[in-house]
This record gives C-alpha cells, structure tokens and sequence, in this order.
C-alpha cells in the first residue's frame, strides 16, 4: 500500500500553511518556528492526510532536538506526557480552521462516515 502523499491524495498545502501560523501544540510552549506534524493514525511507511497534521516547534518535533520531541526517547508516551489528547487536537484544528476559512469538512467527519 502507498502513503496518501505518494498519491498525492490527502494533500492540503493550504492546511498545512495555516498550521504553521499557529503555535506549538504543547502547553505552555512559546516557540515562534513551527513545523507540522502528521499526528494521525498511520501504518508502517505511510503518512496520514495533511489535515491531520498539528504545529510543533522544532524543539518538540525534531528527533535531535531534544529528550521531550515528538521524535525522541518518549514515543508514544509523548501524547501523555505533555497531557495531550491527539483526536481531540486533530478535530479541534481542523474545526478552527473550517471556520476561518470556509474550507469544506474535515478529514475526520468523512472517515466516521465511511467507518
């Protein structure tokens, strides 16, 4: 199976440049250099839709960057440890962006429909 982006589907620039105007998705973190990061559910090798994607600063995304990045030692404890609930970020970012922009439904209200 190839990844969403490979197929050029699930692509949303527009989305992903509006997650950079944001910031970090971690509490309490003021960093103004943000980068998306595709937080959804995904397989091995594959990336998930772009409207998936939340802000992290480089300090919390990149592997180097850090013992607390999204990349490093905490894996998929990273969610807890910074008290995050991933869905609800996801459906809360995309529910703003909606709303300011008059973009279409989120990727999450066509999966539950076709769930």
């Amino acid at each position: 199976m190839r990844s969403a982006t490979k197929n050029k589907v699930g692509q949303d620039k527009a989305y992903l440049k509006w997650i950079r105007s944001l910031p970090c998705s971690v509490p309490g973190c003021r960093a103004i250099f943000i980068e998306p990061h595709h937080a959804g559910p995904r397989g091995m090798s594959t990336r998930v839709h772009d409207r998936e994607a939340i802000p992290l600063c480089i300090a919390h995304h990149q592997n180097g960057a850090g013992p607390h990045a999204i990349h490093g030692p905490l894996g998929k404890n990273w969610w807890a440890f910074h008290g995050i609930d991933r869905k609800e970020l996801i459906a809360v970012l995309n529910a703003k962006y909606e709303a300011e922009t008059g973009r279409g439904e989120s990727v999450l209200d066509a999966r539950e429909v076709c769930a």
